[in-house]
Parts: structure tokens; C-alpha cells; sequence
């Protein structure tokens, strides 16, 4: 049963099983070395399915931390009354403004330059707790891995800064082997050694993500952190290792504005669609603004019916051919993507018609004027 419409808002919905968060937060706890802490991350407003409602979840649920990448999110987690941990990912430049905001609201930085440190340093007022990436192959934003050990040693010779993490994110593409991923893990081990021969206290290390979880057993180390995995999305590459979560994204989906009859043109080079005769078609609240383009199979469930787009997508509006569908009326559920009764529009058939590679992309491809609601 789908959550009930408040009729002040446009009728457009993406429906998440949130019960398959908080099971997919176990599942991953099973097949995890024990004492391994789950870092969830929670980029891109949750993989698109809500940064406030699935946080609450999987606190409830002991996720052990969050990680975000943009630190007005973890801010809104902390007025929200989110006391555990929260990972600022690299991104964020060092400003006064951005210190103080780590400071008052508890927040953990990512580090990976030099001059960065040093302003945290200069701002910070109290000692801070900062992580710093390294980079071991995805070319991104992170530590060189043969400077990270002596940039580790620099930042802890900076007033009120403990560098109480080590992560990095494997490059892992379509194709990736066994080699590959090993070669990189290697890397990161490397880092870890020079650290260790320092004789200072090691931080805490964090290698594996979704990505990466799938195709290596045994990175674990003391850390990881998920962030497809926990919405059942598997990452682009074939998984070697089943993890048995499940897909939180139930459906999206709309409600018919209008059903009309087409009329018989006089200009049929100029129509906004092939005409035929007989043809209606029914117009839905959705359009580019939505992100339509980017999650639609090019059809339709009506009354368990396939509707096929018909024209082009406007702004906020798209036409479906209801010819074959007599019943169809306003107020009329239309699914986008997922079951309605019987019939049913798959990711798979979303995901190959949009160029998708992961479930995740496909829900952060609906725009944030569709609310994110619970299914019931």
C-alpha cells in the first residue's frame, strides 16, 4: 500500500523500504569480521533516498558512524539530535567559517594537504579529531599513498590536531581484477607500516566501501564504510561476494492530472506527437525539473497497463498514451518504476534504458522536488 498523498503537494512520489535499510545494516554485520565499525555513507542526500529519514534508521538500527560530503548535511544531522560520529569526506576548504562549524557541531574533517592542515590548526580552538585520506589508484582528491605516512607525522606535529583516522576508496571499475584491487590494498598496507614503525598510536583504518566489499574478502581492517550496499545496490563490477541485502528503492511514482482526447490534426508535421486516430493520452505532474529523463523506461503502469511516454518531456509536465487504456482517469496512480499489481516496470529495464550502472544512480537521478516518503 502506498503512503497516502497530502493534497498540497504535487502528487509525485519515490517510495523507499526502510525496513531494507536497517536489514541491509545487519546483513552486512554478518558477514563482517567482528568489531568491524560501519561507517555509513550517506553522500548525495543518501544515494537519493533521504539523508534525515535513513539516518534515523540505521542509528536506531548501531551503525557505528556517518560519513557525508557536504557539511551543511552534517550539520542538519546534528540538529536532528545525531550524536554519533560524523565523517566530513574531503571537500571542504579550509575557511574560518568551515573551522568553526567542525568545532561547534562536533564533526570530523578530512585532511589532505598541507596548507589545509595548517589552517585548521591555526583556527582550531580546542583539540579536533581529523582523518586523512589516501590516495591508492582512484586519482582523486586524497594523499599521494608514498607521502601519506609523513603527511600523518606532519599533521600530528600541528597544535590541537589528533589524526584519528586512515581511509582511502579503491578505484573499481567494470572491469576490475583481483590484481588491481590487491595491488591498491597493497598500497594502503604500505602506509600503514610506515606508521607503525614510527611507534606512535595507529589510527583507525578504513579501506573497504561497497565497491570494493563485493570483490576482496578480508580489508575490513577496523573500519569500513558502505554506502551502496546498504540500499542494495551491488556497484558497477560483478559482485564475487553476496552480502544477501536488498533494494530500498520501492517505486516511483505519480498520479494522472488529465485525460484528453487528441484532436485530429491539421498540421500533423507540427504535432507535438505521432497522431492516430481514436488516441488519448493522460498528463502526469512530472518533467525535466524532476529528473525525469534520467529514471523512466519511456513508459507507464495505468490500472496494471504499459503507458508509453508520448512527445517530448517538458518542465513539469509529460504526456502517456491511455488509448488502450479506457479506464484511465484523474487521480489515477502511474508508476514509473516498480509493481502495480500484477505488471511491474523493472530497475533493470530503467537502469539499461537510462545508462545507469548501479541502482544508487537511479535514485539519485530523482530530483529533490519529489519527496522521499516510507511504503506502507
Amino acid at each position: 500500500m502506498r503512503a497516502e498523498l497530502l493534497p498540497s503537494l504535487r502528487p509525485n512520489r519515490l517510495v523507499c523500504d526502510l525496513a531494507a535499510v536497517a536489514d541491509n545494516l545487519q546483513a552486512l554485520r554478518r558477514k563482517l569480521r567482528p568489531g568491524t565499525r560501519i561507517f555509513a555513507a550517506l553522500k548525495g542526500d543518501a544515494y537519493g533516498f533521504g539523508l534525515q529519514q535513513v539516518a534515523a534508521v540505521l542509528v536506531e538500527g548501531g551503525v557505528d558512524g556517518i560519513a557525508v560530503a557536504d557539511q551543511a548535511d552534517a550539520i542538519a544531522l546534528r540538529d536532528r539530535g545525531i550524536r554519533i560520529p560524523l565523517l566530513l569526506y574531503a571537500g571542504h576548504l579550509a575557511s574560518r567559517e568551515t573551522v568553526q562549524a567542525t568545532l561547534s557541531h562536533d564533526l570530523i574533517p578530512t585532511l589532505v594537504d598541507a596548507g589545509e592542515a595548517a589552517e585548521y590548526a591555526r583556527l582550531a580552538t580546542r583539540p579536533l579529531d581529523v582523518f586523512v585520506k589516501v590516495d591508492v589508484g582512484l586519482e582523486r582528491i586524497g594523499v599521494p599513498a608514498e607521502q601519506a605516512a609523513d603527511f600523518v607525522t606532519h599533521v600530528r606535529s600541528l597544535p590541537n590536531l589528533r589524526v584519528s583516522g586512515l581511509y582511502t576508496h579503491l578505484q573499481v571499475p567494470a572491469n576490475a581484477t583481483d590484481g588491481f584491487l590487491r595491488w591498491q590494498a597493497g598500497r594502503f598496507d604500505a602506509v600503514v607500516a610506515a606508521l607503525a614503525r614510527t611507534g606512535a598510536p595507529m589510527p583507525l583504518r578504513m579501506l573497504a566501501s561497497s565497491a570494493s566489499l563485493v570483490l576482496v574478502a578480508g580489508i575490513e581492517y577496523d573500519a569500513v564504510d558502505p554506502g551502496g550496499l546498504l540500499f542494495g545496490s551491488r556497484g558497477a563490477a560483478a559482485p564475487r561476494i553476496d552480502f544477501g541485502v536488498r533494494p530500498v528503492l520501492d517505486a516511483i511514482t505519480s498520479r494522472i492530472l488529465q485525460v484528453k482526447a487528441a484532436i485530429s490534426p491539421t498540421h500533423p508535421d507540427q504535432m507535438p506527437f505521432p497522431w492516430t486516430p481514436g488516441m488519448r493520452f493522460a498528463v502526469l505532474p512530472l518533467g525535466t525539473r524532476d529528473g525525469l529523463p534520467r529514471f523512466s523506461a519511456g513508459r507507464v503502469l495505468i490500472r496494471g497497463r504499459s503507458a508509453a511516454i508520448l512527445g517530448s518531456i517538458s518542465i513539469e509536465h509529460v504526456r502517456v498514451d491511455v488509448s488502450d487504456i479506457p479506464d484511465a482517469a484523474p487521480g489515477d496512480e502511474a508508476v514509473i518504476v516498480g509493481r502495480q499489481g500484477d505488471a511491474e516496470i523493472p530497475f533493470s529495464e530503467v537502469m539499461t534504458h537510462c545508462g545507469h550502472r548501479r541502482l544508487a544512480d537511479l535514485a539519485m537521478a530523482v530530483a529533490p522536488t519529489i519527496p522521499r516518503v516510507g511504503a506502507r
